[in-house]
Formats: C-alpha cells, sequence, structure tokens
C-alpha cells in the first residue's frame, strides 16, 4: 500500500464533499489541506485519516525495516509518523537507529513490551529529555534572563488549543483575526514562549491570529489589521522591537488588488522599522540564521552533534555555514489534540526556529531595552559556536553577555 497515494486520494474525496479546493498551497508538509465552508481546519481530517490508514497497515502484516525504510520517503509519515498508533502486539527490536531517528510519535503511540522494543529505544524517556529549548538556554532561565517585561509581538495561525499545559500560563494577548484554526500557531508559540520548551517563557507576546492557507486575499488583509494594530501600540507607548512570523509576511498569490494590499503591508513594515521595531519573517531570518536538528541519541550538550537542515542538499553545505543555526528538530511540540500531550518530531524548519530566534532576541532585550535588530544580528554572528563541521551555532549565553556589555558601553 502507497501510503501517500492512498491518503490523498482520500482528502481529495472528503475535500471535493465539502467544497474545498486542494492547492499547491495545501502540500505543505503540516498535514493542511484548505479550510472548507464552514470554517474548520481540515488537517485534522488529514491526521485522523492518515493515522486509520497506516493502523491498518500496521495490523494487517508485519512490519519489515524494509517497509519502515519506505514509509521514510512519505510525507505524511514523516509529520506524523506513528502519533497516536497502536504498536503493542509488534516486534520492533530489529528496528535500527538509522530508522528510529527519524520516528515521529507522541505520548499516545502505545509501544510494545521491553523486550520487543529496540535497544536504548525508550521514547517515554526521549520525550521528557525532550522537552527543552535546547542549546543553552535554560542556564539563562535559571538566572530570571527568560524575557521578562519584554514586549513582542507575532502573527501566526489561531490556536487549535490554547489550554495546553505549554502555553496555558503563558503571557499572550490574543488578537483573533482568523476564520480557523491550525496547530501551526500552538507549536510556533511554544517555541517561543511555552513553558517547557520556550526560549523567552516569560515574555509578553501580542499574538495576532490569521489564516494558515485558504483566501491570499484574506490572509493579507489580516495581516494588515495586524501591523496596523501593532504599529498603534508603538504609537500609544508600548515598546515592541520584534514583530516575529513564520513564514512570509504576505501572499504573492494573484488576486484583484493583491498589488495594494502588498505595498501596504511594505509600507507598515517600513513605518515600524521607522520605530526600532523590526518585522522577521522567514525571508529577514534566512539573511543571517537556519535551522538543524539533533538525533534522539544524541548528546545535546555537544554543539558537534548537530546536524544540517534535513531538507538542503549536500551541495548546500558551503552557503549553510555562513549562517547561524538554532536546531529545533529533536525536541518536542504540543500535541494539539491533548491538554497535556506532547509530539516528539526530528524534523527541522524555519516554523519552529524563527521563533527561537525572536525569543533569543527578546532575552538581550530584557537587559538591553534599546538594542537593535541589526546589532543582535551582529552579535549572534560573533557569539557562535564554530562545529568540528565548520557550522556556527548560536551561543545564547555568550550572545546574552555580548548585549548587556554593549548596553554598558553606550552608557559610558
Amino acid at each position: 500500500m502507497k501510503i501517500k497515494v492512498d491518503i490523498a486520494n482520500k482528502l481529495n474525496r472528503i475535500a471535493r464533499k465539502l467544497g474545498v479546493s486542494r492547492g499547491k498551497d495545501a502540500q505543505n508538509g503540516l498535514g493542511m489541506i484548505g479550510v472548507c465552508q464552514k470554517k474548520w481546519s481540515l488537517h485534522v481530517f488529514s491526521r485522523e485519516t492518515y493515522k486509520d490508514s497506516l493502523q491498518k497497515e500496521i495490523n494487517k502484516s508485519v512490519i519489515t525495516i524494509k517497509k519502515l525504510k519506505k514509509w521514510l520517503t512519505e510525507e505524511f509519515f514523516i509529520r506524523w509518523g506513528v502519533c497516536d498508533c497502536d504498536l503493542s502486539n509488534k516486534d520492533l527490536s530489529k528496528l535500527t537507529p538509522d530508522f528510529l531517528r527519524g520516528l515521529t510519535f507522541n505520548t499516545n503511540t502505545k509501544w510494545p513490551k521491553k523486550d520487543k522494543m529496540p535497544a536504548g529505544f525508550e521514547p517515554e524517556k526521549i520525550l521528557v529529555e525532550a522537552k527543552s529549548p535546547m542549546l543553552n538556554f535554560r542556564e539563562l532561565h535559571e538566572l530570571g534572563i527568560d524575557g521578562r517585561g519584554v514586549e513582542i509581538a507575532y502573527i501566526d495561525s489561531a490556536f487549535e488549543n490554547p489550554n495546553h499545559v505549554e502555553l496555558e500560563n503563558a503571557n499572550i494577548l490574543y488578537t483573533n483575526f482568523a476564520e480557523h484554526q491550525h496547530f501551526h500557531g500552538d507549536c510556533v508559540m511554544a517555541n517561543l514562549c511555552g513553558k517547557t520548551v520556550g526560549v523567552a517563557p516569560n515574555a509578553n507576546v501580542s499574538y495576532y491570529a490569521v489564516n494558515n492557507g485558504g483566501s491570499a486575499q484574506t490572509s493579507n488583509q489580516q495581516i494588515i489589521k495586524s501591523l496596523q494594530d501593532i504599529a498603534q501600540k508603538i504609537q500609544n507607548g508600548t515598546k515592541i522591537k520584534a514583530v516575529g512570523r513564520s513564514g512570509p509576511i504576505y501572499y504573492d498569490r494573484p488576486y484583484e488588488g493583491m498589488e495594494e494590499d502588498i505595498e501596504t503591508i511594505k509600507l507598515l513594515i517600513n513605518q515600524l522599522d521607522e520605530e526600532g521595531c523590526r518585522v522577521i519573517d522567514s525571508e529577514v531570518f534566512g539573511k543571517t540564521f537556519q535551522t538543524g536538528h539533533y538525533f534522539y541519541d544524541d548528546d545535546k550538550t555537544d554543539v558537534n552533534n548537530i546536524k544540517r537542515a534535513s531538507w538542503l542538499p549536500d551541495t548546500a553545505d558551503e552557503r549553510y555555514k555562513t549562517k547561524v543555526i538554532l536546531p529545533c528538530g529533536g525536541k518536542v511540540v504540543p500535541d494539539f489534540k491533548t491538554n497535556d500531550g506532547y509530539k516528539y518530531e526530528q524534523i527541522d524548519c524555519f516554523s519552529w526556529t524563527i521563533p527561537q530566534a525572536v525569543g533569543m532576541y527578546a532575552l538581550c532585550l530584557q537587559l538591553n531595552p534599546d538594542l537593535t535588530y541589526n546589532e543582535f544580528v551582529e552579535i549572534c554572528q560573533n557569539c557562535s559556536t564554530t562545529t568540528s563541521k565548520g557550522y556556527h551555532i548560536a551561543n545564547p549565553v555568550e550572545t546574552v553577555k555580548a548585549a548587556s556589555k554593549l548596553k554598558s558601553r553606550e552608557n559610558n
């Protein structure tokens, strides 16, 4: 059975039934296939249909290494792996680390007994140890450097589950312009200000929920409203120095009036920049930063174990070495279908890494409120740790120290 083809056919049937068009933007690796006229988020159908199809395949046959390696090439399997699946009656003892390192699973995955499990693979332990912002952010948090008192803004999709323990006590002022929900927003905020995996868990975040997918015109107009509100807050005295966006700040899929909307967004970005507030979207982020990952069995205290972004070709290695790396693969994100469950994934992506960069900037702003984004970028580059492979890994502790010294130098 070809999982991707089977699921795609089923999802297409669901989409046609609900009057939804599955366009190019649906193939975003997040399982979302569009938004129906009832304002539902269809990624729920995608995830559940995938799980049901995979479970049937698991139940009817022996799980061979050859079969699992084939599954690892499938988009849906990479994203959802064996989340919610019951493997309790399977013999997984012969699975190799090469496969396990790419396996996504969650709190609800049911595993076989220890004698049927691969040696050294302990999912429950991995889920606990992966509840971390990684690098040396925790050292800063223990010193009280956790973003407290810092105002930042973020524009992303509406939360699926704001009651998850990772976000329930976060300092988020939530403004909703969106017509539907998507778990993308939950995961982005977890990486920024989550209780256990967040980089700046005590920052004050003005959060603006906009559509993820659907009409480009609607999304752009929601982004305009968000930027206008942020500009007004700054005019009223709120010192917002950064606006995060895990994706492009606007959509350029053609529609009538698109040029005017994009021009309005650009003008608002320039206005914010003049006020000392930088919009950090995927384009701005990518000029300086990149993402990466650890494997579950790596020593995460050793930055030499950080791997190049999994989706980059080997030919991009030299360019990768010019960026500052913030790893996001090899940690957990909230499972939006539960209030306290988590999903482990080795996937690395800009979406989860941009909020880490914004959060690290917030930590610097806590000690140096006037630090500009350009100064922050220069400090990140100068303070990065170079690995044996020539990769430059962000060093949060040294970056914050340098930001603080820059403040002292300016005051003298």
